[in-house]
């Protein structure tokens, strides 16, 4: 199909490098054995072929979803350098300023409503473009290569799982068939590199539990530091989780650091919201500036997604109230943000055959926690677990409040979800403390 243009040598060369590496482990990354990662490879792919189908054909999207937008941009970028090197590297990391006028063609390069955060536009049109360097102008070629980072970062962490927190390896294979991960883990997505930044973090936070050494620590700080530049909301909502997490690790004596986590993360966001709501900054500087306010960009971030839902028709609205955080409306809007990211899909608003796949996700989610009730594996849990499930509850959360469209909540919460399922595994199925 066109928009898989152009299979060509360096698809093939591409393709043969890949297999090899997976089908010979030549990184040690797999704790299963050579042809099973292969086939898991394989059927990663398929399902990859099949979202972009999907998206393009069946709802009839074509070039303008979000798989192929960034390409298209980084190809008419490469196209109006006419290939230069010093040009593209330029602005690859971060030297534009004499590419203005050039840069200012590109429709996505700019965006309207930055809330105060870092343009990840930007950043996904850079990588594309790193990418017409490294494996050349096809849109195939870089579909791999995301396919094959994510999946090797979550190879990676079920390694570290198996080995760290004693969980049946088999287990872990639904990390792989999970619909909130795989839909948006298995195309060129800004959640699929999300995704694989936050396999790497929980790695080393597992890997933490033992002991911090230098390096892991600076890997941390390297890795934290890449997330700021995509899709960096996702860092802002684990940072007081993550803080208390090394804190209570690197200071022991702080034993009770990390169980008040929560209220940190209250008073972070109350400065927040005080300290600016009285500074005298007007809606236009933080809605399109460079004023950084959390509560206010939940705020108009809903604003615009609630627009969005409706000039565009969305079929599966959710019942969301409007937030206001001057009132007491918000804790409403809490209970339905819930509502619509834990139960939502259910069996009375299913309305499609793509909705059953998540449905029995949440029923999966809620078996899970039922189980360890059950077996009162919930009643002492440690500081891991604390941890992924503070995190993964937080991101859930902010996915719920910012949208009334169910396709959207469910794109926001797959970290989150993420979290919360490697906690509940390590809950339910750890072999040893």
């Amino acid at each position: 199909m066109e928009l898989f243009y152009v299979f060509n040598f360096q698809t093939i060369f591409l393709i043969t490098i890949i297999i090899c590496l997976i089908s010979n482990n030549w990184l040690n990354i797999s704790v299963y054995s050579k042809l099973f990662t292969l086939g898991i490879f394989c059927l990663k792919i398929l399902f990859g072929l099949a979202i972009c189908y999907y998206f393009v054909f069946h709802l009839k999207l074509g070039k303008k979803t979000d798989l192929f937008i960034y390409f298209n941009q980084a190809a008419k970028l490469f196209d109006t350098l006419n290939g230069d090197l010093k040009s593209i590297i330029s602005i690859i990391v971060g030297n534009e300023s004499q590419y203005q006028k050039i840069l200012s063609q590109l429709s996505l390069w700019k965006r309207d409503f930055d809330y105060g955060i870092p343009n990840d536009n930007q950043t996904m049109i850079r990588i594309h473009l790193f990418l017409i360097l490294l494996v050349g102008k096809s849109i195939l070629n870089h579909f791999l290569i995301f396919l094959l980072v994510s999946f090797v970062t979550i190879l990676l962490l079920i390694k570290v799982i198996v080995n760290k927190l004693f969980i049946n390896k088999n287990y872990l294979l639904v990390l792989f068939i999970l619909p909130s991960l795989t839909v948006w883990n298995s195309a060129t997505y800004k959640e699929g590199i999300a995704l694989s930044i936050h396999a790497m973090l929980i790695s080393l936070i597992i890997k933490f539990k033992d002991q911090i050494n230098i390096i892991n620590l600076t890997s941390l700080v390297f890795i934290s530091f890449l997330h700021v530049f995509i899709k960096p909301i996702y860092l802002i909502a684990i940072s007081p989780f993550l803080i208390c997490y090394l804190l209570y690790q690197i200071i022991p004596i702080l034993k009770y650091l990390n169980r008040i986590a929560i209220l940190i993360s209250i008073i972070i966001i109350t400065i927040f919201s005080f300290f600016h709501n009285n500074s005298g900054i007007d809606k236009d500087e933080y809605k399109y500036g460079n004023k950084f306010n959390i509560l206010k960009m939940i705020e108009y971030k809903q604003d615009d997604f609630f627009y969005e839902a409706y000039t565009r028709k969305a079929e599966t609205l959710l019942k969301l109230t409007p937030i206001k955080f001057n009132d007491f409306t918000y804790i409403v809007t809490f209970k339905e943000a819930i509502l619509n990211v834990f139960f939502s899909p259910s069996l009375p608003n299913i309305t499609n055959l793509e909705s059953i796949p998540f449905l029995i996700e949440n029923l999966f989610f809620w078996f899970l926690i039922l189980y360890g009730l059950k077996n009162k594996r919930f009643w002492k849990i440690s500081t891991v677990d604390k941890f992924l499930l503070l995190s993964g509850i937080t991101i859930c959360i902010f996915a719920g409040i910012i949208s009334p469209v169910l396709g959207t909540v469910l794109k926001f919460k797959s970290i989150g979800y993420f979290y919360l399922f490697i906690a509940l595994f390590k809950l339910n199925f750890q072999t040893q403390k």
